[in-house]
């Protein structure tokens, strides 16, 4: 079994017509793909999920399609990161995972990121270097309560939610 720490990042958009989400899209992967992205697939027709191996360079994809989104177009976008343990030789890829990061895509409120507990505290927190709002959410997927947090966007036109998170709070988590 070839296991591996991988992100996925999932991300979708607010309704808006064919021509402006094949746009969006496209730049989306791009800036994506730059960021050593692998677009897996369209998991529902409406989400795009990428995988990466670096929670931190997901999270920085993640933050400049939001920015543009948010910025240049009218609609807005969601994007989780979520990091786990995948078998890359699994026929399916992601398969609980996927399902983990999809609910919690439906979960996040439109025009954040939110990135799981196991992303944050893989992630290079002072190259992301925004402020965070912690949260917690029970899920359906395995009856499971999942910390998230949700990420500030650096210099977007609108500012997001978020506090800076505490890091005693976050080392008695782990305690």
């Amino acid at each position: 079994m070839n296991h591996r720490l991988m992100s996925l990042l999932c991300f979708s958009l607010q309704s808006c017509d064919v021509t402006e989400r094949a746009a969006i899209r496209s730049s989306s992967h791009k800036a994506l793909f730059a960021r050593n992205g692998k677009l897996l697939s369209n998991a529902e027709a409406d989400v795009d999920v990428l995988l990466f191996d670096s929670p931190t360079e997901a999270v920085l994809g993640a933050t400049e399609v939001l920015q543009t989104v948010n910025s240049q177009h009218q609609t807005e976008a969601r994007v989780v990161v979520h990091t786990t343990e995948l078998d890359l030789d699994s026929s399916v890829l992601g398969g609980s995972a996927m399902s983990v990061a999809l609910e919690l895509l439906e979960r996040t409120p439109w025009g954040d990121l939110c990135v799981s507990e196991s992303s944050y505290l893989s992630m290079q927190r002072s190259e992301v270097g925004n402020k965070v709002e912690e949260t917690s959410w029970q899920l359906k997927t395995g009856n499971r309560k999942v910390i998230m947090y949700r990420i500030k966007a650096r210099g977007g036109s609108r500012e997001l939610t978020g506090i800076q998170a505490s890091a005693e709070l976050a080392a008695l988590r782990r305690a």
